[in-house]
């Protein structure tokens, strides 16, 4: 390393009229950005759907995690969050969620002093054009005077609103291997079937835990699944098909 400055030294000293330290980069400490936390890419979508819960409920909340990107401060540090427009079904502020800028959720968006992350609430409406079709909200944050820039990898995250069956995230991850390819009727068949929900919880805790400790349990719900339906087929005129959104494909557990 000192024969590396020295033979700097000894160029700058040959070449005057050149700049040694042009060329260095330069780093503003001061300035600092956020970004949201998540572990795999298929996490930056995140499905929400009104029907696992009570028929009474009209609004409930996800929760984002934000981290900091730049220097802890003693202040708090106000987090601006803004809608990207995606042109297929986009979530309607004040209809699909509450507006970012509603007076009620300001003191919620804060990084506080001292912290290097913060848990931010989005608040959904259930409207009824949610029983129709699915709609996306795509949130990223806006710059302002506590944040001045936002992460190129982690920027956004896609917020999947629904007042219908809804696929559960990770459902290609942990269990389409046991139970084939998703759809919404086969969703239904296995909730009123098992008396579980098969949501994101269920399937990112239960499955997932199965799936890593003990996979005879998956096996024997894919058993179970596939004889109730064909019982089901056995006691009915038509076997159990999908909708139109999947083809009218017949329901099957087998692999």
């Amino acid at each position: 390393m000192k024969k590396l400055y020295k033979s700097l030294f000894v160029l700058c000293m040959a070449f005057p009229f050149v700049s040694c330290e042009k060329d260095l980069p330069v780093y503003d400490y001061e300035e600092c950005g956020l970004m949201f936390e998540y572990q795999y890419a298929r996490d930056s979508t995140y499905s929400y759907s009104f029907a696992f819960g009570p028929s009474d409920v009209t609004v409930d909340t996800v929760e984002l995690d934000v981290a900091l990107l730049g220097n802890v401060v003693d202040y708090d540090r106000v987090i601006s969050l803004r809608q990207i427009p995606t042109g297929n079904n986009d979530a309607q502020a004040g209809v699909h969620y509450v507006p970012f800028d509603d007076p009620s959720l300001v003191s919620k968006y804060v990084l506080p002093a001292n912290a290097t992350s913060a848990v931010i609430p989005v608040v959904l409406l259930r409207d009824a054009s949610l029983q129709e079709a699915d709609h996306m909200l795509k949130v990223t944050f806006q710059s302002n005077d506590d944040f001045s820039f936002v992460s190129k990898e982690q920027s956004y995250r896609n917020i999947v609103i629904a007042d219908q069956l809804i696929k559960p995230n990770n459902w290609d991850s942990y269990c389409r291997h046991f139970f084939g390819t998703y759809g919404k009727v086969k969703h239904q068949f296995m909730i009123d079937e098992t008396g579980f929900r098969w949501d994101n919880e269920y399937v990112d805790t239960d499955i997932l835990g199965y799936l890593s400790n003990d996979q005879n349990v998956l096996f024997g719900l894919q058993a179970q699944l596939q004889n109730a339906l064909e019982e089901y087929n056995a006691t009915h005129e038509e076997p159990l098909r999908e909708g139109e959104e999947y083809d009218y494909v017949l329901v099957d557990f087998n692999r």
